[in-house]
């Protein structure tokens, strides 16, 4: 085939492209078509895919899922993609049957399936379809059954536009021919004559179905079903490869798109529209056609749809195995030094509930759950079950009533509500500060006054806590306060400093003396002699 012939002109009618095709050969008194097997197969798959089914059969979803599991159906509602559920394979004919005769509307207008499997559906039947919701992600796919092209065409700038085009151009306005992408301005007839062609010439694989979506086509290439795991990711990933491969070989190299298929449709969890369906917008029903289901060259593996294209394959390089950022722990609580995080949130608790408890704070309504909550803390903290139990008793004593509340037979004593997380072990037991101040109503001026470290509200401020190094430069500069630097010079200060255990070079010393006399809180004149500096008035 020649490069020629290889793109359609615009508004060239395939009965056009054929007509002009025609060749004289030597010897033969007639006109030749060298197309002449194409031109068959076209007008074979083209009757096929103008007819308009009312219905999709079970032999249908069975084309592309066969193995087991489930496929997913959606439907488009006004704003947004509604569900209509997950139908198990093994009880594909029955639950069909049942929603053409019960809820036909279900599978009427606008109805998509999945074109993979999945190893699951999400929770107990639903109304009003009474199918269990469908887990369409592709952490559930389970098998992959097909590559896919989606090419969206019959986007014409006017009615008819394509009608005038094919016969009477002039008539055209010159808004419409310089409008959308000529690429998406075919008629489906076009676009699958295209792709014939693209077929023909060994730029994309043997096409196994081809499919009329109502303005455009849809071209699937039949795996042998991939069985898919999350944890193989890169087997989705070759899959994902293979769709872009084929997109960009249906789009062309360079320039304007040869047929516009679209590149977002790549992914695994893609829906597209069943058979019967009616695509509303052009008022036409979905049909498919199989290329040759009998055929085995037309069902490939993925490795052979990868070695079409040169893919390289995904698989992570065993010798270089996969660089895990955090290492895991062995076993459950196994690890001490990540414990320490979470036992010192606990005691920052602790120690603000204790104020709480002994401010008499903990009134009757809160009482159980204030002791519950602060069992938990202990128990998460580490602190021993029988020492827990004596604060909380010690604690329970300041509650507004005390708790028990003496002749109170419903007031569950100290000692089971400790028990309740010692012995049954709540493991999701986690509650954030803000929700433990909502609880127990702390206000800004109850946390400043009871000085509470984590127990606070959003317009109280944030404790600044001193730092260790803080602290051993308050401790230092206190020292050289009470030597009297007043006194001395900077040698006799930095050798009575050292004396005292305090390891700092003649800089360090400067600056702890300036920062002093900047306070006001010393006043000193250069031991070494000189002009004495003048006090300010």
């Amino acid at each position: 085939m020649s490069d020629y012939f290889l793109r359609l002109k615009r508004y060239q009618t395939p009965e056009k492209y054929f007509r002009e095709a025609l060749e004289k050969q030597d010897g033969v008194p007639f006109t030749v078509q060298p197309y002449a097997e194409l031109e068959t197969r076209y007008k074979r798959v083209r009757d096929v895919l103008k007819t308009q089914p009312k219905k999709a059969d079970g032999d249908f979803f069975r084309m592309f899922h066969r193995k087991d599991g489930f496929f997913c159906l959606q439907r488009k509602g006004l704003d947004r993609m509604m569900e209509v559920g997950a139908m198990p394979l093994a009880e594909t004919e029955e639950e069909l049957k049942r929603l053409y005769d019960h809820h036909p509307e279900a599978l009427t207008d606008n109805v998509y399936f999945t074109v993979n499997s999945y190893y699951r559906s999400l929770g107990a039947p639903r109304k009003p379809t009474y199918l269990a919701r469908s887990a369409r992600k592709e952490f559930n796919i389970s098998w992959l059954n097909a590559c896919y092209v989606d090419i969206d065409v019959g986007r014409f700038g006017c009615e008819d536009e394509y009608l005038l085009g094919s016969r009477c151009p002039e008539l055209l306005p010159e808004e419409v021919l310089t409008g959308k992408s000529s690429s998406k301005r075919l008629s489906w007839e076009q676009a699958l004559l295209q792709a014939m062609i693209l077929e023909e010439r060994g730029i994309i694989p043997q096409v196994s179905i081809y499919a009329r979506s109502g303005r455009g086509i849809y071209l699937f290439w039949l795996l042998d079903p991939v069985k898919y795991h999350y944890e193989r990711p890169w087997i989705l990933q070759n899959f994902k490869n293979c769709n872009k491969a084929l997109v960009n070989a249906v789009r062309g190299d360079f320039g304007e798109p040869i047929l516009p298929g679209d590149s977002a449709a790549t992914d695994g969890a893609r829906i597209l529209r069943i058979q019967g369906s009616v695509h509303t917008s052009t008022n036409t029903r979905v049909c498919y056609c199989p290329s040759a289901l009998d055929d085995v060259e037309r069902i490939y593996t993925l490795q052979e749809m990868m070695a079409f294209f040169s893919i390289k394959d995904s698989k992570p390089d065993p010798a270089q195995p996969e660089r895990k950022i955090f290492k895991s722990a062995a076993k459950p609580y196994s690890v001490p030094k990540r414990k320490a995080g979470k036992i010192a949130s606990m005691k920052y608790k602790i120690a603000d509930t204790e104020k709480l408890f002994r401010e008499h704070l903990i009134r009757q309504g809160k009482r159980y759950t204030s002791l519950w909550y602060l069992s938990a803390f202990h128990c998460y903290a580490g602190t021993p079950e029988t020492e827990t139990v004596e604060r909380l008793e010690e604690l329970a004593k300041h509650c507004c009533p005390s708790y028990p509340t003496k002749g109170e037979a419903n007031d569950i004593p100290v000692k089971k509500i400790v028990e309740t997380f010692y012995r049954e072990k709540y493991i999701g037991f986690c509650f954030r500060n803000l929700e433990l101040v909502d609880f127990w109503k702390i206000d800004k001026d109850t946390a400043e006054r009871l000085n509470l470290q984590v127990l606070r509200p959003l317009e109280a401020k944030k404790l600044t806590k001193a730092s260790d190094k803080g602290k051993a430069l308050k401790v230092r500069r206190e020292a050289l306060l009470r030597l009297e630097p007043e006194k001395h010079s900077l040698t006799e200060l930095l050798a009575m400093m050292k004396a005292n255990k305090y390891r700092l070079s003649e800089t360090t010393l400067r600056a702890d003396i300036k920062f002093l006399e900047s306070t006001g809180v010393i006043q000193r004149q250069n031991q070494k002699g000189g002009r004495p500096k003048k006090l300010k008035a």
